[in-house]
């Protein structure tokens, strides 16, 4: 009798601390949800949740047939060591869970940030890509124009130096030729 009753008890205080579990996962859960639900990453999230969800229901019906089979104490209490055995190992995963989506939240306004920087940073090497490339075109119009404009300055500096070496060379020749007579 005393034996059933500590299955009895301790069955109801694993109950009770999956029950606190539960409550206490589902409003963390709830409230990451509600701050996060823009994200497209955070749906693998919520499917996750209710998986978990679902396996919390699971190991709720699993403790009710244990309640319903008090008769069978030594089976009872086998089960109950692995329902204890799976809730640790399932509040470890939720632990893990929670780390990992509370983790993504706080990196969710840098991730944001640097998104919001890069694509500054895109739209400015855009605007100069397309000045830049505008210039280029510009000048390639107007090369052949300067070519033009250069070869006929060189073509008259070239005939100013012609006519300045042949008046040299005539006043030279006539100096000489003082000279010399």
């Amino acid at each position: 009798e005393s034996s059933s009753e500590a299955a009895t008890h301790r069955v109801l205080d694993l109950e009770r601390r999956v029950a606190e579990r539960l409550v206490d996962q589902a409003s963390l859960v709830d409230s990451v949800l509600r701050r996060l639900p823009e994200v497209w990453t955070c749906r693998g999230c919520q499917e996750h949740a209710g998986a978990q969800a679902y396996a919390s229901e699971v190991e709720q019906m699993r403790l009710g047939a244990c309640e319903a089979r008090l008769m069978r104490l030594p089976d009872l209490e086998a089960k109950v060591d692995f329902v204890e055995a799976h809730m640790a190992k399932h509040a470890e995963e939720q632990a893990n869970t929670a780390r990992c989506v509370k983790e993504f939240a706080q990196r969710l306004p840098q991730i944001r940030a640097d998104h919001c920087a890069l694509e500054q940073q895109l739209t400015r090497q855009t605007e100069e890509q397309a000045q830049t490339s505008h210039s280029v075109k510009e000048l390639t119009q107007r090369l052949p124009q300067l070519e033009k404009q250069l070869r006929r300055q060189l073509q008259q500096q070239l005939a100013d130096l012609k006519a300045h070496c042949e008046d040299e060379a005539e006043s030279l020749a006539a100096a000489v030729e003082d000279r010399l007579c």
